[in-house]
């Protein structure tokens, strides 16, 4: 998807940004009329934070070879597994419960070794 974005004209990248950021300002709205307390709201963060994005960024740190492709599988994955845990325990509160973290971290830290190590032991080309 990154090669295409690259292949199209200013023009249209710019109508894309504005889209994009149209569709995330109505998600926000939305968001900020459900979640009415800042604490929830908070919890939400840090569970994503931590759940989604605390092990690609310390392994594309510290990794001699980390793999793009593999940080973002990892992302969406965690991210799907920490929502349904924190949903199917019930909302708001599945949000503050420590769980879905856990699961989101561990699914993500699976998911990264093992696109990595696939993309790995695939013949570099020349």
């Amino acid at each position: 998807m990154i090669g295409q974005v690259t292949k199209i004209s200013k023009r249209k990248l710019l109508w894309l940004m504005r889209i994009t950021a149209l569709v995330l300002g109505a998600f926000m709205i939305v968001a900020v009329e459900a979640i009415s307390e800042v604490l929830l709201a908070l919890d939400i963060a840090y569970l994503y934070l931590t759940a989604d994005l605390i092990i690609p960024t310390v392994v594309g740190l510290y990794w001699k070879r980390p793999s793009p492709i593999a940080a973002k599988l990892s992302i969406v994955c965690a991210v799907a597994m920490a929502t349904a845990i924190a949903l199917s325990l019930g909302w708001p509160g599945g949000f503050s419960e420590l769980e879905p973290m856990f699961y989101g971290l561990l699914v993500s830290v699976i998911v990264y070794l093992v696109v990595s190590f696939l993309r790995l032991s695939k013949p570099e080309k020349k």
